[in-house]
């Protein structure tokens, strides 16, 4: 049996366009349930990054985070190479229409990331002390209260597990040290051992570390990004209008693509657009709600509105990315992945666009490595009953360590498999306990509180 073409079968069926349907029509049922909250409450979300609220309201000594930090918590694991590679990778596969869809499907995600975050909070304020030690919140809690439950939430930490030492710590070590050793010569043996003694020193302070690390890296690589990608816009000024109407009038099937040149119908726009926003925001794996339940928070509501903005900002700094990449009219050249987005940023910074796309690589994928610190502590701890947490370093070192040094080739897909499979039990548990969500939120629009 070929073992790395069965995975990949598999993969591509599992994400396939019913795996896609199944989010919208969840996605659009949280957001029929909140009266689109994430419409008519986005100011007021917003609002709180920059003022957020008192701490007063945290249960004394079960948190592990404020809000304020596990949404930069959220937003680091989050924000990763996915939003260099994965808008380069939609327009390959579904041109620059897949761009409008990072928009349209991300109003949707908004709704569900609310919803995760809200469930894991509630239920966390009622959790046992049984609960309490292997985690405070988290998709692993509240699908407790579905049938099947405690099955379910074994299944979800095993391939959320998998997922964290696949995609969180594998491969962003692996787009590190190719990156550096690439553009730089950086012996990946050196970067491997950098990279282990950043996510032991991280993991051994446990979560205010990783939230003391977050703090320090979203405000950079969120800068670092914006600054490289606004260079590339406006160098190419003059073409944003026009890339802007091609988007949206290709992303709904107002250009004739089908049986044009172009050759994307209207289903590979959708679909390439779709699949690529849910792996740049995360929303509806259950990576915030788990963040969000290490808070204690007794305001459910308000924390999953603040919740929401990062999916927010996650999709709008992709779908900039993608906007560079067809302002910059490399679009259509056949490159694709890093290469095509190296060539975007090659208009501006000529033979250094590769540097350009190094620096940012190695910082959205230091951030991410120290972000999934925390998801795969909760996840172990949980499999485990909260015992053998000595081994905790020891693991997600040796992944990390591993990650840089080996091509992992279908092993991606395996992550790919993982984090499909955590969605679709993850949203399982989100639609069977959607009154809950609606009923709190309905009490917060009468109370306030």
């Amino acid at each position: 049996m070929d073992i790395p073409l069965f995975v990949h079968t598999l993969e591509v069926y599992l994400t396939g366009s019913a795996y896609l349907a199944y989010i919208i029509i969840i996605g659009t049922l949280c957001s029929v349930a909140l009266r689109f909250a994430q419409v008519r409450y986005f100011g007021k979300a917003l609002k709180q990054i920059f003022t957020p609220e008192s701490t007063a309201g945290i249960a004394k000594g079960k948190a592990d985070v404020t809000p304020i930090q596990a949404f930069l918590n959220t937003l680091n694991a989050n924000f990763g190479n996915g939003a260099v590679v994965g808008p380069a990778v939609a327009i390959f596969a579904g041109g620059p229409g897949a761009l409008a869809w990072y928009l349209i499907i991300g109003i949707l995600l908004m709704a569900i990331r609310y919803s995760e975050v809200y469930l894991s909070i509630y239920f966390g304020s009622k959790a046992t002390p049984e609960h309490i030690k292997t985690g405070l919140g988290g998709p692993m809690l509240y699908l407790l209260n579905v049938p099947a439950g405690r099955f379910l939430s074994y299944l979800y930490a095993f391939f959320g597990f998998a997922m964290c030492i696949i995609l969180g710590c594998g491969f962003q070590a692996n787009s590190i040290s190719t990156s550096l050793a690439t553009t730089w010569s950086i012996p990946q043996l050196a970067t491997a051992i950098f990279l282990l003694v950043f996510v032991v020193y991280v993991m051994l302070g446990g979560a205010h570390r990783v939230a003391q690390v977050s703090e320090k890296i979203v405000p950079f690589k969120v800068g670092l990004f914006l600054l490289a990608t606004f260079a590339v816009l406006v160098y190419n000024y003059q073409t944003l209008w026009s890339s802007l109407v091609l988007i949206f009038t290709s992303g709904f099937g107002l250009k004739a693509f089908s049986g044009g040149a172009m050759g994307f119908t209207l289903q590979q726009v959708m679909s390439a657009g779709i699949q690529r926003t849910i792996m740049a925001s995360e929303a509806g794996l259950g990576s915030a709600a788990i963040m969000f339940g290490a808070t204690s928070s007794k305001s459910p509501v308000k924390d999953s509105m603040l919740a929401m903005i990062g999916t927010f900002i996650s999709i709008m700094l992709s779908f900039i990315m993608g906007l560079s990449i067809v302002a910059a009219g490399v679009w259509n050249s056949g490159a694709q992945g890093t290469t095509l987005a190296i060539q975007a940023f090659s208009s501006v910074f000529g033979i250094y666009g590769g540097w350009v796309i190094s620096i940012l690589a190695a910082t959205l994928g230091l951030g991410v490595l120290a972000a999934y610190v925390y998801i795969f502590r909760e996840l172990f701890l949980f499999l485990t009953g909260g015992r053998f947490t000595f081994l905790l370093p020891i693991i997600y070192g040796f992944f990390t360590f591993g990650g840089a040094l080996v091509s992992l080739g279908f092993v991606i897909d395996c992550g790919d498999i993982a984090m499909a499979i955590m969605v679709i039990i993850n949203l399982f548990g989100i639609a069977y306990l959607l009154p809950v969500i609606r009923k709190g939120f309905l009490e917060f629009e009468k109370t306030g509180k």
